[in-house]
């Protein structure tokens, strides 16, 4: 399925996508093509629960939950090189201490953290950051997503 595409992930991707597999396991084929030296090249998070999750508390602030293309995106402005890279630290952090009760004082990367910043100082900064990166939130983005 990769012969010949071996620079070229993405093109990889919607092969696999082609056999109707998710796209979160699409993904996990092509990071761990890349991991083992199949493939080269940049590649996005998966973008699941947990990346989302921690993108979601460290980048913007929020309590809440990001959608799968705002942490892909995120992702991609904090390493465009090669997103990928961040997958494995994302989900370790978001299984370990980055959970749904999320334990801020014992994650390592708290010191850089807004959500656990604006927890301490006691003031919310997740929407205003959310908005700077997304927009604002509105009845009509929301629906969108039910959809």
């Amino acid at each position: 399925i990769w012969e010949g595409l071996s620079d070229n992930p993405r093109e990889i991707f919607h092969r696999i996508r082609v056999l109707h597999l998710p796209r979160s396991t699409a993904c996990l084929v092509i990071g761990a093509l890349k991991d083992e030296g199949y493939v080269e090249g940049a590649f996005d998070i998966v973008g699941d629960v947990v990346d989302s999750r921690v993108l979601a508390r460290v980048v913007c602030g929020e309590a809440g939950r990001i959608t799968p293309y705002q942490s892909r995106m995120l992702a991609r402005r904090i390493y465009a090189r090669d997103p990928w890279i961040l997958d494995r630290p994302l989900y370790v952090l978001g299984m370990t201490t980055c959970t749904p009760g999320p334990g801020c004082h014992r994650c390592p990367v708290s010191s850089g953290c807004l959500y656990s910043a604006s927890r301490s100082l006691g003031v919310s900064v997740g929407t205003a950051v959310y908005e700077r990166f997304f927009g604002r939130k509105t009845v009509q983005k929301s629906l969108k997503s039910w959809l």
